[in-house]
């Protein structure tokens, strides 16, 4: 009986929460590979948290494609931020075809700043958050390595009603 109430308590203080994310830089300890996996299985199926921050939390890049799991099946999901989480260029090239393949996705602000995405990472990232259904808000791409080989790409410049940060610093 008191593990039933405690379980009602725990339901009913998410409630209060006024902008319920899920966030990972919060832990004290290192988070293991199976430990994010079922947190991140459980944001498959989410319908209530509205942000995914892991900022300064290394991901391997099978944390990266549990990510990408996410994004290819989430609805609700509207803020990504893996700010200085060890993303790759390939690990972006992944996410990149589970943001493509959610018609259905809720994603509108983006933060990868701080991660070596590279010009190639950052033209698939391009190429798949304009497919996003209710378009992009905010994204972040400072410190990337972005424009480091080429100028940066005409696909990547700002639209009406859009906030964008890029870093020339390397």
């Amino acid at each position: 009986m008191a593990r039933r109430r405690r379980v009602k308590h725990d339901a009913r203080e998410l409630h209060v929460l006024h902008q319920p994310s899920f966030d990972l830089s919060l832990y004290d300890q290192p988070i293991s590979y199976e430990e994010l996996k079922a947190l991140l299985y459980a944001l498959n199926h989410n319908r209530y948290f509205l942000s995914l921050r892991t900022n300064g939390v290394k991901l391997s890049e099978k944390d990266v494609l549990l990510v990408g799991d996410v994004l290819k099946v989430n609805r609700t999901l509207q803020e990504l931020s893996l700010a200085h989480a060890g993303v790759t260029k390939e690990g972006v090239a992944v996410m990149a075809t589970s943001i493509r393949a959610n018609r259905y996705s809720a994603l509108n602000s983006v933060n990868l700043s701080g991660n070596l995405l590279e010009d190639r990472g950052a033209v698939e990232l391009a190429a798949a958050l304009g497919s996003l259904p209710q378009g992009l808000v905010e994204l972040n791409l400072a410190e990337t390595g972005l424009g480091k080989v080429n100028p940066v790409p005409d696909s990547m410049y700002p639209i009406s009603s859009f906030r964008m940060i890029l870093s020339a610093q390397y």
